[in-house]
């Protein structure tokens, strides 16, 4: 390997949950039925990675340093009650070949409500440049 600044850095974006309620007991999972009432808000969340050297790395470690090179958040954390015009449908949770644990189960009630239907979008602007340029868009519900 060579000790030299990333030349593949990437990032994605993602919406961060701030938790912000009564903490469970250690080791005590929170159902998807009462996760909701944990939560204070949403920031916007961009997982930074140095995929060359998360590459080199992969093998024998796994994701190790290059998959966590980096995470920066917004200055601002939105309320649930903000966006509640925006909750809508969650994806529907794949029971294929590893279904997920009970408590992570979503009853009907709450996968009806379980995700937000915001666009986001992520654009660079350099002085040097007649306008900016879009990155990245994508739905906060996928």
């Amino acid at each position: 390997p060579e000790i030299r600044p990333t030349r593949r850095l990437d990032f994605e974006l993602e919406l961060g949950y701030v938790v912000g309620n009564s903490a469970n007991d250690i080791g005590e999972p929170v159902s998807m039925a009462n996760a909701a009432d944990r939560l204070f808000g949403v920031v916007l969340l961009n997982d930074w990675s140095a995929r060359d050297v998360q590459a080199w790395e992969y093998r024998p470690l796994g994701p190790f340093n290059g998959k966590n090179f980096l995470t920066t958040i917004s200055p601002w954390v939105v309320s649930l009650l903000a966006l509640e015009p925006a909750r809508c449908a969650a994806p529907p949770q794949d029971q294929g070949a590893f279904p997920v644990l009970p408590y992570l189960a979503q009853p009907d009630d709450v996968h009806a409500k379980a995700a937000y239907d915001i666009d986001l979008q992520v654009s660079l602007r350099r002085p040097s440049w007649p306008s900016e340029v879009v990155v990245t868009r994508t739905n906060a519900k996928t």
